[in-house]
């Protein structure tokens, strides 16, 4: 199981099909359509985020059969005692919220069933073939008040009971997963003959398991997880090995690693530098020098970004060379566009060899001082060539109303997708004449009628946001997730039908 923590701080868990690398992909090159799209996916994300149990990539994966209908959160079919109420173990989200999602289905009914008991539904019944965190199936822990997950401040108990409304089926997971807590709470859990093994490589426990691993948890949990972890396809032995050094382990880095990002005896110049948002020089240096999964090649661009010399480069005929197109230097190598510097950017550009891309860094030129010339191809100007921004400084969905323009006017991907791309983006900075489209998700509220109080937050934004948006949103129609937003709707206080 993998695990990753969730912008609530969560920790949600899943079994991957494919090994991950420890190294962040890097987002070079994505056309300018997909750029906008994912933006608006981003903020998209509307349902709550679940307990830590939930398989995000494989909850509603056919190959597992799960049935994933309309669900109630109270088995004998009555409302939530307490609407308002928000148990810890939702994340943050009130039993009314989860009783309205529970309606659209969105994850299998057991898990609803759990979080019923949680919001105080009498009688609820866990399934038969549920999880124990006793692999005796005795499901009685004798540390009740130990946590067990720093991250959620989940205890012994809350996992006991979590696991007694999780079953294998339902999930797709091995109960092993909550093994790996019970020896934490009394139980004696032996770790499955299959699994990641330990984190020193001599086969011992590790020696300061009250330190943290590389993820900021501590040497224990991590331990047990590898150990109680039965899918070798998750196991990394680079990064199992570095956390075992982390927590005092002798060990050294396995065969076929990577290396160190100045070579095996250089020094990092700028070892505090953060690298494109997603970590330090120093960090990328250590999780070089232990990958044991990754195609190395990535590790060129981090390593020229970090100063170090002699860096084997692509061709300079094979990629796109620089961000202005004449050629010269970048006016603003310090200036910040999309949280990145245009030095960045433009060491960037020298490892660029997808041709078609070239374009985007054309864009980042221009917003870096380059005096580029917009292609006769793109999207345009956001208000038109007759009309200027009015007001080019205005943020919008985190960039300018200029930063938008530039991608609009360089935007030679989204070719008869201009309109439906940059509608909304074109209506926010003020343009005149904007249409409102009429393939959208329609108003929030089904009547057509305003949200009733459209200040009230949700989800981190207004109801007046969440209705705009959804006018707006001609993929959710495409993509079969309008209902959403009708979610949405309810939870601003629309009267629209289940």
């Amino acid at each position: 199981q993998i695990s990753v923590v969730t912008s609530k701080g969560l920790r949600i868990r899943y079994r991957p099909d494919t090994a991950l690398s420890p190294v962040k992909e890097l987002k070079l090159g994505t056309s300018y359509n997909c750029i906008v799209k994912q933006k608006i996916m981003a903020r998209r994300s509307l349902l709550p985020v679940l307990l830590a149990v939930l398989l995000i990539r494989n909850i509603v994966d056919a190959q597992f059969g799960i049935d994933v209908g309309s669900c109630q959160l109270c088995q004998n079919g009555e409302s939530v005692p307490d609407p308002a109420f928000i148990p810890d173990e939702t994340g943050g989200s009130s039993c009314g919220e989860l009783e309205a999602e529970a309606r659209d289905g969105q994850y299998p009914c057991p898990v609803y069933s759990y979080f019923g008991h949680v919001c105080g539904c009498p009688d609820q019944t866990p399934p038969n073939d549920a999880c124990n965190i006793c692999q005796d199936g005795a499901g009685t822990v004798t540390m009740p008040d130990v946590i067990v997950d720093a991250d959620t401040g989940q205890t012994c108990d809350s996992m006991a009971l979590e696991a007694s409304f999780i079953s294998e089926e339902t999930l797709g997971y091995s109960c092993s997963y909550y093994h790996q807590f019970g020896n934490m709470c009394g139980c004696s859990n032996v770790p499955p003959a299959v699994s990641c093994g330990t984190m020193c490589n001599d086969g011992m426990s590790v020696p300061n398991p009250n330190d943290t691993a590389s993820d900021g948890r501590l040497c224990s949990v991590v331990e047990a997880e590898y150990l109680y972890n039965p899918y070798e396809v998750a196991c990394d032995a680079g990064q199992i090995s570095y956390d075992g050094l982390l927590c005092g382990c002798k060990n050294e880095p396995p065969e076929g690693v990577c290396g160190g990002l100045c070579g095996p005896d250089g020094d990092i110049p700028e070892p505090d530098k953060v690298v494109l948002n997603y970590a330090t020089c120093s960090e990328l240096n250590d999780i070089a020098a232990w990958d044991t999964v990754s195609d190395c090649q990535v590790y060129d661009l981090y390593s020229a970004l970090c100063g170090c010399e002699n860096v084997e480069m692509p061709p300079p005929e094979t990629t796109c060379q620089s961000l202005c197109q004449d050629g010269s230097p970048v006016p603003y190598p310090d200036l910040i566009v999309q949280d990145q510097s245009c030095s960045e950017y433009e060491i960037m550009a020298r490892f660029e060899t997808q041709e078609e891309n070239c374009g985007y860094y054309d864009m980042l030129g221009a917003q870096c001082g380059c005096d580029n010339v917009a292609p006769t191809g793109g999207c345009g100007k956001l208000c038109g060539d007759e009309q200027a921004l009015p007001n080019p400084d205005l943020k919008v969905w985190g960039q300018t109303c200029q930063e938008w323009e530039a991608e609009s006017s360089f935007d030679v991907y989204s070719g008869e997708l201009c309109e439906d791309t940059y509608r909304e983006v074109k209506y926010l900075c003020g343009c005149e004449n904007v249409d409102l489209p009429t393939g959208g998700c329609g108003p929030i509220c089904s009547d057509g009628s305003s949200p009733p109080d459209p200040d009230f937050m949700v989800y981190n934004e207004t109801c007046s946001f969440w209705n705009l948006e959804s006018m707006f949103d001609v993929y959710g129609v495409q993509e079969d997730y309008c209902g959403d937003y009708s979610h949405v709707g309810d939870l601003c206080g629309c009267q629209n039908e289940p």
